[in-house]
């Protein structure tokens, strides 16, 4: 059975034909956000120089990844027109044909390379997350792109948008809709009820470092879910959300209140900078979300390169 892979090339979305069956990558990183494709009779080699080509559509620039439900491709973009807009798009995977699209004003401000919007469409349970990147959030119905609600969340939570925009991709966990957004007051990581946007808590770290000086930004791009399965139903922090923090700390929450972890390190937060020496906080700190392999958390960071020849080194933990 003929199935299809997709990829990203410049600013065309091109579907290549391959003998495999196909799993839905339905948000960042796949179905566990764990970038891992599970399918059984991987092709080790191909028949020709080249994959047959399928289809391809034209689309505007943009940073985020496509993903893929229910036979649907879904992509931002960031069309070159006079005035600024983000746009949402869904296209048949089999064909390439638009099935909806959603356009939407969006002026960027204080954003360095603006090409367009970062976040992956996240889709779940009939529903598309899209979430742009001076923090438009738009909750489309997947199949027809109705719009269920949408949120302005820079206005709504002081969101102090860095460099690069907001980038994390929306996590559904049950029937919240979380999201690492950087707001104030008290809304670093915020969780809204997912079919109407109503929020239900956030979270603030209080961080030491909000602004910091140097070439690279004090930033952080998503959380990460894991559940302990040795804890019983109902348990505080049986269902957690991991993230990293601009002033280099590792927090753990409880998913369902948005409360730190008493029991995960010092009161629901680790400390990162261990033996990386004297180093200013943007030389060394998290950007990317926690990976939960076989219940132990991997975190890495990032660290400043040509910029001193004694720059700390990096360290995965």
């Amino acid at each position: 059975m003929n199935r299809s892979v997709l990829l990203v090339t410049g600013f065309t979305i091109c579907f290549l034909t391959t003998n495999l069956r196909a799993e839905d990558w339905a948000q960042w990183r796949g179905q566990n956000r764990d970038g891992k494709w599970n399918e059984a009779g991987l092709v080790e080699k191909f028949s020709g120089d080249s994959i047959p080509h399928e289809w391809s559509v034209p689309v505007a620039p943009g940073y985020s990844g496509p993903t893929v439900a229910e036979g649907r491709v879904y992509l931002t973009d960031r069309p070159e027109t006079e005035e600024q807009q983000e746009r949402v798009l869904c296209f048949d995977a089999k064909t390439g044909g638009s099935i909806w699209s959603h356009t939407y004003a969006c002026q960027y401000r204080n954003i360095g390379y603006q090409a367009g919007p970062r976040a992956a469409v996240t889709i779940d349970d009939g529903q598309a997350f899209a979430l742009g990147a001076m923090g438009h959030l738009h909750v489309f119905d997947a199949e027809t792109g109705d719009l269920h609600w949408k949120s302005d969340l820079l206005d709504r939570f002081q969101v102090e948008i860095p460099i690069w925009g907001i980038a994390a991709a929306p996590l559904i966990y049950e029937e919240l809709v979380i999201l690492m957004i950087g707001g104030r007051p008290d809304a670093c990581v915020v969780a809204l009820n997912r079919r109407t946007g109503e929020e239900v808590w956030s979270f603030d770290p209080d961080f030491k470092e909000r602004h910091g000086e140097g070439p690279y930004p004090l930033i952080c791009r998503g959380v990460s879910y894991w559940e302990d399965r040795d804890l019983e139903a109902g348990a505080a922090c049986k269902k957690r959300i991991f993230y990293g923090t601009a002033d280099s700390e590792l927090h753990a929450l409880d998913a369902d209140t948005g409360k730190p972890c008493e029991g995960f390190g010092q009161k629901g937060r680790v400390a990162l900078r261990e033996g990386i020496g004297d180093a200013p906080p943007w030389e060394y700190h998290p950007t990317s979300p926690p990976q939960v392999i076989r219940d132990r958390v991997v975190i890495g960071a990032l660290v400043a390169d040509n910029v001193r020849v004694d720059a700390p080194g990096g360290v995965v933990r």
